[in-house]
């Protein structure tokens, strides 16, 4: 593993896809593989409903490199295949990297300090056909990372058919608490409408925070999630200083050749066990002139984003004010969609 990301992965690549005798769920490969470094796990709509599951990453992006820029070091594959990842970056960009772009107030001392970010280009993973109900070992083969590649292959798939091991819930976690309390909160509601009718702001994302003790293994935290709430996009990255566990319903960014999209949710209902009264509750969202206005605002600004880099009256707005039904809740998802002009980056895209 290397550090460096000042050159890039070295290029081209050759795809290798290699489909695999392995009868594991994605929850069994990621406790076989725990121990390893660098473990990332995606599962979800991030796989068209499948997993993917890295491990000891061939670089590692610098922290005082430009994360926007990292995410264009890709090697050029000489023989893609519908389907195929190979390998790539996968991490967390942190809310602060926005002031490497925008010029914004100095941000607030952070309660939990954290990387600014985290990227790690891996050339070889495993993939989760949900279709084919089928491993795949898949890599991004160079003659320099060939024999690295080919060992560190052997050496999973040796141990995962070894016996199968679960998550054990080897962990504990306290009730979550509110932060600040509800009279800090109510606080800062008021002064926020204060702003407003002043006419400094015209809104305020104004928060909780959740915080909870925890002890344990980060991993079967992450798992026993996944398994209860089933998101739309679950995430793990072990990493030196702790672990990030990720359970999300919503949908970022996402690119596809030249197009790419985006599902923001605003609106959010809780679910009932009788069924007439889930009804009512989802109709009641639908129907919220609230929510709907905050979906909107949101589905501009998403519009708005895109037409940074997308070609003029390519912008679509697709399912608007749509009521989905997810883990507990329903929530209004709306779609935005557009084609990217010619030799847009992926980091023009997320700036």
């Amino acid at each position: 593993m290397t550090s460096s990301t000042r050159l890039g992965p070295a290029g081209p690549a050759e795809l290798i896809v290699e489909r695999l005798d392995i009868a594991l769920s994605a929850q069994q490969v990621a406790k076989q593989l725990e121990a390893y470094s660098e473990l990332s796990i995606l599962i979800g709509e991030w796989a068209e409903g499948g997993a993917i599951i890295a491990w000891d990453a061939a670089i590692v992006a610098e922290a005082d490199a430009d994360p926007f820029d990292v995410l264009d070091c890709l090697p050029s594959v000489q023989n893609p295949l519908p389907g195929a990842i190979g390998g790539g970056w996968i991490g967390y960009l942190g809310y602060q990297s926005g002031r490497l772009i925008e010029r914004l107030p100095p941000a607030p001392p952070a309660m939990v300090a954290l990387p600014r970010y985290l990227l790690r280009y891996y050339d070889h993973l495993l993939r989760f056909d949900p279709v084919a109900q089928t491993w795949f070992f898949e890599a991004l083969v160079t003659p320099e990372r060939a024999q690295i590649i080919g060992e560190s292959r052997d050496a999973v798939l040796e141990k995962l058919r070894g016996k199968a091991t679960v998550p054990t819930g080897n962990y504990t976690l306290s009730p979550f608490i509110p932060i600040p309390g509800r009279a800090q909160h109510v606080e800062s509601v008021n002064k926020a409408l204060e702003h407003i009718w002043a006419g400094d702001i015209f809104q305020a994302n104004i928060t909780l925070r959740l915080e909870a003790d925890f002890a344990g293994n980060p991993l079967d935290l992450f798992l026993a999630g996944e398994a209860k709430l089933r998101p739309s996009y679950a995430a793990y990255l072990s990493a030196p200083w702790g672990a990030v566990a990720s359970l999300s319903p919503e949908l970022f960014v996402r690119r596809d050749e030249s197009r790419v999209s985006t599902a923001p949710i605003k609106g959010t209902a809780a679910r009932h066990v009788d069924p007439d009264l889930d009804e009512k509750a989802r109709a009641a969202l639908g129907a919220s002139e609230k929510d709907r206005a905050e979906n909107l605002m949101i589905v501009d600004l998403m519009r708005n984003d895109f037409g940074r880099v997308c070609i003029p009256g390519s912008i679509e707005v697709q399912n608007l004010f749509s009521v989905k039904e997810m883990a507990g809740v329903w929530h209004m998802v709306s779609s935005v969609t557009g084609t990217l002009a010619s030799q847009t980056s992926n980091g023009d895209l997320l700036r």
